[in-house]
């Protein structure tokens, strides 16, 4: 099924600061007649309406309805994002003079958030990957700072908020694990060694993931929520627009690494169904998998959000590099159902 109008707006939206044809692709949309309730809901799910409205205020050729009913959202996104950087960078500069190694994740790592997060797509949360056996110092030091400890609610981070004085409290997780290994299906279908990560991690002031590890970590969690922020795909987008960039013999190493190929290679297809202007075909010399066309369809789907959840189980084969892995998904999926299965 194809996505609808109001969808496909919001999910161009995400990427119209950073992909030069996703304004063109709202501007063909915007001559359907659209339902103008349901894009500002939608985009409130997508957590779009503030980068909806500064593209439809380049374009000119919205209403002034419509732009009124944004407004509000893109003054709220602009403010957030700045709250969020700057509690980010307190947080991290307390952990580093603590004596504590971390490394920002996510909207918390400079690349992203001076990328594909740069001013209107906000961090909804914090995180922070430390070292296993400093977690819990960390989160102590967290709460002496004056943070709320909520719970560990897996086997890869702990809970955390923060009251910045804004209307929302601002959540924190601190992450050991980049992989949840108490997931039947997260933890059987990517495989990263966070001991390698840390190994091949960039020093400073803070750790930064290398260039491979942030890749494969961004597909990873954009597989593990099922992709239903746009913003997960943009960030990948982003991450692999230049193709000088790529080293593709370590990129392809750290990707078969995590066991990302077939993952990326999804991600890549979305794109080029998404943005036919927009060649990341090279990807699949650095270690994307082309999976056929489960994987086509799939990727297709990327912009349904009123079906994401429902889509989620194709997400996740689509992502299984091998039929091994597929296999394992659904001893995964079964286990997940409370059915026993032997996976010997």
């Amino acid at each position: 099924m194809k996505a609808s109008a109001e969808e496909r707006i919001c999910f161009y939206s995400a990427f119209a600061e950073r992909v030069d044809c996703a304004r063109e692709r709202i501007a063909e949309l915007l001559v359907h007649d659209l339902d103008r309730e349901q894009l500002i809901s939608l985009a409130d799910d997508c957590e779009t309406g503030g980068l909806l409205y500064a593209c439809l205020s380049g374009l000119g050729s919205a209403d002034a309805w419509l732009l009124e009913r944004l407004r509000p959202r893109f003054a709220a996104d602009f403010a957030k994002t700045e709250i969020m950087r700057k509690i980010a960078g307190d947080i991290l500069s307390l952990l580093v003079k603590s004596g504590f190694d971390c490394m920002p994740l996510k909207g918390s790592d400079p690349r992203i958030a001076g990328g594909s997060r740069s001013t209107l797509n906000p961090m909804t949360d914090i995180d922070i990957l430390v070292k296993n056996d400093q977690r819990r110092a960390v989160v102590d030091c967290l709460v002496e700072y004056g943070c709320r400890f909520q719970g560990v609610y897996s086997e890869s981070h702990a809970n955390l908020y923060f009251d910045s004085g804004g209307a929302d409290p601002c959540f924190i997780e601190i992450h050991w694990d980049l992989i949840n290994r108490g997931n039947p299906l997260h933890s059987r279908l990517f495989k990263a060694s966070i001991e390698a990560v840390w190994e091949r991690a960039i020093s400073g002031d803070t750790f930064l993931m290398s260039y491979e590890d942030l890749v494969s970590y961004s597909i990873a969690h954009a597989v593990k929520e099922y992709f239903h922020k746009p913003k997960w795909l943009a960030d990948i987008a982003w991450l692999i627009r230049d193709e000088s960039a790529i080293r593709p013999v370590e990129m392809a190493s750290v990707i078969s690494e995590w066991s990302a190929g077939a993952a990326l290679g999804m991600a890549i297809a979305a794109l080029g169904q998404f943005f036919p202007d927009a060649d990341y075909g090279y990807m699949y010399g650095a270690g994307a998998v082309r999976s056929g066309l489960l994987s086509e369809y799939t990727a297709g789907q990327l912009a349904s959000y009123s079906r994401l959840r429902q889509l989620r189980p194709l997400v996740f084969f689509a992502s299984a590099t091998g039929v091994t892995a597929k296999v394992s998904l659904m001893k995964g999926f079964l286990s997940k159902a409370f059915i026993l299965v032997d996976d010997g």
